[in-house]
């Protein structure tokens, strides 16, 4: 950012059909990867996803045993040159784009950019809600590849200083270890679980720990939260996709539900600056609009469709569902057509449909189900083992592949007639 460039962020689990799709509308000039991420190689897969793009110019990564074809940048880390890199001056920098993420929608990735005055506004709302001091330690295990990873994590460390740790939340033990060893002062969790890991964490040995952020991708699942007990103050965070987010703190065992209307952070604050704005449409669409939120074209009075519905309750709603065929796995947004379109093409039924189930893991999963082609020999388990090879040798993200495969003769193919 600081030498003019934009980053994109791109979610770890994406392989190359979701990078090649996602990218072609950005025209990337490099690519940098990892050489390695646990058992996966980020840095070989961007060498395929580079000769599918024209535009790439360089193939950068860090980390040991570099892929032929690939840069590596841990030489300009370990030996640099002397040099100090010049900012690159901006016109009007706070309208400049900054970093670009991506929303989902049913068929593919979309990027999302922000200038550097909206990610402000956004790193603010928690950082004000929370209270936070200059100089607090953070500790996040959000993947900062969204908008509400960036702006739980990195947004709050830049604008208040001190250290941010980023933690793979993978042991709990692990990761009680580094609160108490770092003096973390604020831990960012994924909402669902927020609860669950806080009573398993070292809390009377972390002395310097203040507070948990329970950050909640999709607002469908807040309700679904569970109380954090143990006198530790609890910031919920609330996102709706790639739009907005508000934070509140945590007044009962639940997540507060989300302001009609103006948005203040934080809420008692006197004189507390609205960060975002929210509106119902008659037919029950959340709508955003604020320092925080891009426009898409269309986009009426600055307020922008999210995709959701919600039920109105006084001067606040509840989100019940979405308005596209998105599912939200893991916190990772799945296209439930893309998903399709890929099946579709590796086994030979009549017809069949993507559809998101509800899992107390992982916030939904994808679901399969589809007819057998006319005079068709082959049954249920054998198309199911079909799938499964089929996807094992497809370039597609882990997250999109269904959990079930389910064999329904009342699926009707795309076209037909009812």
């Amino acid at each position: 950012i600081r030498a003019g460039l934009v980053p994109a962020l791109l979610p770890p689990l994406w392989r190359e059909r979701e990078l090649v799709g996602a990218l072609e509308a950005l025209a990337p000039k490099a690519l940098v990867a990892p050489t390695r991420c646990e058992d996966d190689h980020p840095a070989d897969r961007a060498r395929y996803v580079a000769a599918a793009l024209f535009s790439v110019r360089f193939v950068l990564s860090f980390g040991p045993d570099t892929p032929d074809g690939v840069v590596a940048l841990d030489d300009c880390f370990e030996r640099p040159n002397g040099r100090e890199p010049k900012p690159v001056a901006l016109a009007e920098p706070g309208e400049a784009p900054a970093i670009v993420t991506f929303r989902t929608t049913t068929n593919g990735h979309v990027p999302v950019a922000r200038s550097h005055n909206h990610w402000v506004a956004a790193g603010l709302a928690t950082l004000l809600e929370g209270r936070m001091e200059p100089g607090e330690t953070l500790l996040t295990t959000m993947m900062p590849s969204s908008f509400v990873g960036v702006a739980t994590g990195l947004m709050p460390w830049l604008l208040g200083g001190g250290t941010l740790h980023l933690h793979q939340p993978i042991d709990i033990d692990a990761l009680g270890r580094v609160i108490v060893e770092r003096d973390v002062t604020r831990v960012v969790l994924p909402g669902l679980f927020a609860g669950e890991i806080a009573a398993r964490l070292p809390v009377q040995d972390a002395r310097a720990l203040r507070g948990v952020i329970g950050v909640f991708g999709d607002p469908r699942r807040a309700a679904d939260a569970r109380p954090i007990h143990g006198g530790i103050e609890a910031i919920d965070v609330i996102g709706f996709d790639e739009w907005g987010l508000v934070a509140r703190r945590r007044q009962s065992g639940r997540p507060a539900p989300v302001p009609l209307g103006a948005a203040k952070h934080p809420l008692d604050g006197v004189n507390a600056p609205t960060l975002l704005e929210t509106r119902l449409t008659g037919t029950g669409r959340v709508e955003l609009r604020g320092p925080m939120t891009p426009l898409e074209p269309g986009a009426v009075n600055g307020f922008q469709s999210t995709g959701f519905f919600a039920r109105a309750s006084e001067e606040s709603f509840v989100v019940t569902g979405r308005s596209d065929q998105v599912a939200q796995v893991g916190g990772l947004g799945v296209g439930l057509e893309d998903v399709a379109e890929v099946l579709r093409e590796v086994a030979p039924v009549k017809a069949l449909k993507t559809i998101a189930v509800c899992d107390p893991l992982f916030g939904e999963r994808i679901e399969a189900r589809y007819a057998l082609a006319d005079h068709s020999n082959l049954d249920a388990a054998a198309i199911d083992a079909q799938f499964r090879d089929a996807l094992a040798r497809t370039p597609i993200a882990p997250h999109k592949i269904p959990s079930r495969f389910v064999l329904d003769p009342t699926v009707i193919a795309r076209g037909a007639a009812p």
